[in-house]
């Protein structure tokens, strides 16, 4: 995630964003995968290796992008299977 901070901001405003954005990345990345997918390499032994895990999916189904396993699967956010 990048915070937008002006190049003639402060210092110190500079510094504050970088350490937002360190923050905010140690809370979500470790559930959202920042590698993008396709639907074919989404498979169930991925999704068990990755339980609770989201995925940006490149190929997904009526524009959907955004899968998250259950340990066994991946399926969309609406509940339809990937």
């Amino acid at each position: 995630m990048k915070i937008k901070v002006d190049s003639a901001a402060p210092d110190w405003a500079q510094r504050a964003a970088r350490s937002a954005e360190s923050a905010i990345e140690g809370q979500i990345w470790p559930f959202i995968s920042r590698q993008r997918y396709t639907v074919s390499q989404l498979t169930a032994a991925f999704a068990a290796a990755n339980p609770w895990r989201m995925a940006i999916v490149k190929d997904g189904a009526a524009n959907k992008f955004v899968a998250i396993s259950n340990g066994t699967a991946f399926y969309y956010l609406e509940g339809s299977a990937v």
